[in-house]
């Protein structure tokens, strides 16, 4: 007998921000996570045809991707596939960017803003957003840094000294976060609207974080290193058009903290 869903198809449930998401989702909000290997769902996406989906899968939520290395390409190669068998089951599709596609702004990025990444991850997801812009009912993420999942608390997670930038203010670098919990939720809700959604969104709690900030409420040393003239005091990104469709919590270091534990996050 096929299994039944009543929910997603979360596909890349084994990346980082897969786990931390899958660790804090309701036990009560159905949900069907790909795998290549094993688990309920197993597709080994750029190199088979995807399988037949369960029963009331309700859309489709992709965070496959690649971060670093010599195979960035594949960005593009698996937001198509996903952007396929939503075309083919005629579902909605959630396809995870990166704010890495703006570049640096000096004020907070907005959705219609000029993209003008400055590093090969971030070149890489604005090719994969061209490549599927004609995909039916297909929204580009344009996800901010995910707690817990970010360089900085996985640095820290892995026992590493962390060096923090000062700028001349006394201040840390400010960078825009969402939690793996505040994902979830927002991730849920959009699925859930009747209207059709944007084509691209901002995926971001409203305002920004000092990484002092987020490191004291870990309870986490660091060390001070003087900014260089290259330094970046603040990377943000704006949420208006994400809270005109759903309620999004502004991001508190305790609260981004206490949502990086809930999903399996801690210190060395």
């Amino acid at each position: 007998m096929q299994s039944t869903s009543d929910g997603p198809l979360i596909l890349g449930g084994s990346s980082h921000v897969g786990r931390a998401l899958r660790a804090v989702w309701p036990r009560d909000a159905a949900a069907t996570w790909q795998s290549r290997h094993n688990g309920p769902f197993q597709w080994d996406i750029l190199n088979a045809p995807a399988p037949n989906l369960p029963e009331g899968i309700t859309g489709i939520i992709s965070l496959a991707g690649v971060t670093q290395g010599d195979r960035l390409a594949d960005n593009t190669a698996l937001a198509q596939a996903a952007c396929a068998l939503a075309a083919r089951e005629n579902l909605p599709v959630l396809l995870a960017s990166s704010q890495a596609v703006y570049g640096h702004k000096s004020a907070a990025a907005r959705e219609t803003d000029l993209c003008q990444p400055t590093t090969p991850y971030g070149q890489a997801k604005l090719a994969m957003e061209q490549a599927v812009s004609d995909a039916p009912r297909a929204t580009l993420l344009r996800i901010s840094n995910v707690v817990g999942c970010d360089a900085l608390l996985l640095n820290a997670a892995r026992g590493r000294q962390i060096k923090l930038n000062r700028f001349p203010n006394g201040e840390s670098p400010r960078r825009a976060y969402i939690s793996p919990v505040v994902l979830g939720q927002v991730l849920r809700r959009l699925l859930a609207k009747d209207a059709p959604l944007p084509r691209i969104l901002n995926m971001t709690q409203a305002g920004s974080v000092g990484m002092a900030d987020l490191l004291r409420a870990a309870d986490i040393p660091w060390e001070w290193v003087p900014a260089g003239p290259s330094a970046l005091a603040a990377l943000e990104l704006d949420s208006t058009q994400l809270a005109s469709l759903v309620d999004v919590p502004p991001a508190t270091p305790s609260q981004l903290i206490a949502d990086a534990r809930a999903a399996d996050w801690s210190p060395t």
